[in-house]
């Protein structure tokens, strides 16, 4: 049961940073054009 779970876990961390780095670039990004404006 625990390796399952925390197997489980770790997939779960791994597909999570992508939209997670993918909002903060977007967050960059929008604050990168208002710097310049």
């Amino acid at each position: 049961m625990e390796k399952a779970d925390s197997s489980r876990r770790a997939s779960k961390n791994q597909l999570n940073p992508l939209p997670v780095l993918a909002i903060l670039a977007k967050d960059v990004g929008e604050l990168a054009v208002h710097e310049k404006q």
